[in-house]
Parts: structure tokens; sequence; C-alpha cells
């Protein structure tokens, strides 16, 4: 019984949907399954409506690709070193992108570094980290306090505007 449960707990979500569903289908059409489960002809009403409902939200939930932090297109970077000097980052970035208001930027924060977000806000995972001296790419935005952000690793997330200053 135990590896029986732990099989169901090992089990995505949909395929559980899918086949409670097709067992639900079968129920509405058998008045008798293995001597153990007898439908009566007033349950046989329920069973194929909610076995369709089951299977349909199974199938949907299995081909619903998963959702991802919005994206900024890529562009063609080129890294030129550049003197270190106390308050300059160790590198300088140029960029040439398909979206004009991306722009390059380091962080501004105390702390030595900043998380990216999954979403525009705090309570999102954390899913990078930049440093300080390291170049992203943003996309200003008038109408929120998070922004989009990417790394030269092409990681996207969000980061709070205080925590952006651009490189003019």
């Amino acid at each position: 019984m135990e590896e029986a449960i732990k099989a169901i707990q090992g089990t995505p979500v949909p395929t559980l949907l899918i086949v409670a569903g097709l067992f639900f289908l079968l129920l509405g059409f058998v008045s008798k399954l293995g001597g153990m489960i007898e439908v009566s002809p007033e349950q046989k009403k329920y069973t194929l409506p909610i076995g369709l409902l089951v299977l349909t939200i199974g199938l949907v939930i299995h081909f619903t690709p998963p959702k991802t932090a919005e994206t900024i297109p890529s562009p063609t970077i080129a890294i030129n070193p550049k003197p270190q000097t106390a308050d300059a980052p160790t590198q300088t970035a140029t960029t040439s992108t398909s979206n004009s208001n991306e722009l390059a930027a380091v962080i501004n924060d105390p702390e030595g570094y900043t998380n990216i977000r999954a979403g525009k806000g705090s309570q999102f995972g954390i899913i990078a980290r930049v440093n300080a001296g390291e170049i992203f790419y943003t996309t200003p935005q008038q109408s929120s306090d998070w922004w989009p952000v990417r790394t030269l690793a092409n990681q996207y997330g969000y980061m709070h505007r205080s925590r952006i200053t651009l490189n003019k």
C-alpha cells in the first residue's frame, strides 16, 4: 500500500486528473466495476459530466506551457575593457537591440548585490543575482517601480528601479 501511495505522490497532477476523468467516464457506462464498485442510475447521471470536466482540466494543464518572466529581446553585446577607477565598473557595454528602449545598467545597492525577481515585487522568488560592477540590461518603465531586466547570461526577471543606475 505504501508503494502505491509513493507512486501517486510522484505522479504529476495533470496525469492524475486525466486518469481520474477517464475513471469517472468509465463509471458512467458500467453498473459494476470489479464487483467492488457499484454505480446506481442516480449516480450515473453525474459521472459523465464530472469525468469530462476533470479530463478536460487535466488535458488543459498538461498541454499549457509554463509561464515565464516577461522576456526582453536579446541584443548583440560588445564588451569593451575600460581602465578601472574607484567609482566606475570594471567594464562598459555597448548594445545593438531590436528593442531601442533597452539600456545597459549597473546596480546601485550598498550591499554589493541585488536580486532579480520572477515577478514585479519582493514577494516573487529570486531567480538570479547581479553583483556590483556587473552590466545588465533594462527597459525603464514609467508606470512601474519594477523594471524588466536581462543579465549577460540571458536570465530574465525584474528589479526594483531604486537599485538600478543606467549607464550613459
